[in-house]
């Protein structure tokens, strides 16, 4: 998780692993998780202004998922889940996309 400021605005970016809709969520370990995922959600989030000057809490999510053929990878899922969620987000603005990867290079240490 990670947090980036553009134009005055404070965007939350969170990432989580989902599994088959059949698992038991119980028992969903870490293990399990890191094994048996099924797809990477990037959530970001924010509050904005509404048209009556109240804040509203906006979620934007991108979602990347595996092939059957695929080996799961936390880092390409996030990746790939990310940019659906930015593509979404700024649909024409490039540069407000780059402070979001950015941030996201130094969050990872200098490792995409």
């Amino acid at each position: 998780m990670f947090k980036v400021i553009v134009d005055d605005v404070e965007y939350e970016v969170r990432f989580e692993q989902y599994p088959p809709p059949d698992v038991d969520r119980e028992k969903f370990t870490d293990e399990y998780k890191f094994r048996f995922c099924f797809g990477t959600i990037c959530s970001i989030i924010y509050e904005d202004a509404g048209d009556d000057e109240e804040n509203y809490t906006y979620e934007i999510k991108g979602i990347s998922e595996l092939s059957i053929k695929d080996q799961f990878n936390r880092s390409i899922g996030r990746k790939v889940s990310l940019t659906k969620a930015l593509k979404e987000l700024f649909p024409d603005d490039a540069n407000k996309r780059k402070v979001f990867w950015t941030k996201y290079w130094l969050v990872r240490g200098g490792k995409w």
